[in-house]
């Protein structure tokens, strides 16, 4: 890594310190939200997270992916007819995503329901805990429609939406 590029991962880290210090500040409920996933994954330990991937990667993710918080993961549906359905996955086995009615945190196997997981490789602009920061913000919004605002829709404006004000 080059002097240019340490230079600005720092920059990067602390445009990402100052936004969760603002997130805290003017959005505590938002703030909190990410304290309580931290603290689940805590309580819940990282064994757990690790038998869960393991049980994954061998059933339903081919052994080269290696989830990591923030990837845009899918998975293929088929009732009422085929199509796929978008998350963005927090760790500790749990995924973020827009379902028929709101936005909701589900584990990765109720994700799934069975079926294979994808990794998509989408692009992102954001660090990823500003993807995590901008996924919780909408935690709970009822706002779905399948063709402007879908689960596709949710997890790439995460990825890769207009900055916002937290």
């Amino acid at each position: 890594m080059n002097q240019d590029d340490k230079q600005n991962h720092l920059n990067k880290r602390q445009k990402t310190n100052r936004l969760l210090g603002s997130v805290q500040s003017k959005h505590p409920k938002v703030y909190g939200a990410i304290n309580q996933l931290s603290r689940i994954g805590i309580t819940i330990g990282n064994k757990i997270d690790s038998d869960l991937n393991l049980r994954l990667n061998q059933r339903h993710i081919s052994s080269k992916y290696n989830l990591d918080c923030a990837d845009h993961i899918c998975v293929r549906r088929f009732s009422p007819t085929p199509y796929t359905h978008h998350g963005l996955y927090l760790g500790f086995g749990l995924v973020i995503h827009y379902d028929f009615s709101r936005v909701s945190i589900v584990t990765l196997e109720q994700f799934a329901k069975g079926q294979p997981i994808c990794l998509v490789n989408s692009g992102v602009d954001y660090p990823k805990e500003v993807v995590m920061v901008r996924a919780l913000s909408r935690l709970g919004e009822k706002n779905y429609h399948l063709i402007t605002n879908n689960c596709e829709h949710f997890v790439r404006w995460c990825r890769n939406g207009p900055e916002i004000n937290l």
